[in-house]
């Protein structure tokens, strides 16, 4: 019986299982190193391109309006996403900010649950 001829690829380099096998042995240590590599560039930018919190006198005048606090205080935001992103962030106003947010989220709730009764 005569075999149908196979395909060019089949018949110009033809790779044994166990050499496919170590191949892909080999690569996926490599694989893993460089998504670790990748991971860790990742991380160390978002670490550096991060706000730190900054003392009062360091503050600009038209934010100095508390002389106790003298650290902790989040710079001047420069868009209203990087503000709104500060939500999320330690600092002085952090507990002002939760305590008006999640009181204006109730205060929400149960005016329209009192309306629709």
């Amino acid at each position: 019986t005569t075999n149908p001829p196979k395909a060019e690829e089949e018949q110009a380099c033809p790779v044994p299982q166990e050499e496919e096998e170590e191949v892909r042995v080999l690569t996926l240590p490599l694989q893993a190193h460089h998504a670790m590599e990748k991971m860790e560039e990742f991380v160390y930018k978002v670490w550096e391109g991060r706000w730190r919190v900054i003392p009062y006198d360091v503050l600009p005048d038209w934010l100095k309006d508390n002389d106790y606090l003298l650290h902790g205080h989040r710079p001047p935001m420069p868009s209203f996403r990087a503000c709104f992103k500060s939500i999320f962030r330690i600092h002085t106003e952090t507990g002002n900010i939760w305590t008006h947010l999640l009181g204006f989220v109730l205060f929400l709730f149960l005016g329209i649950l009192t309306m629709l009764r």
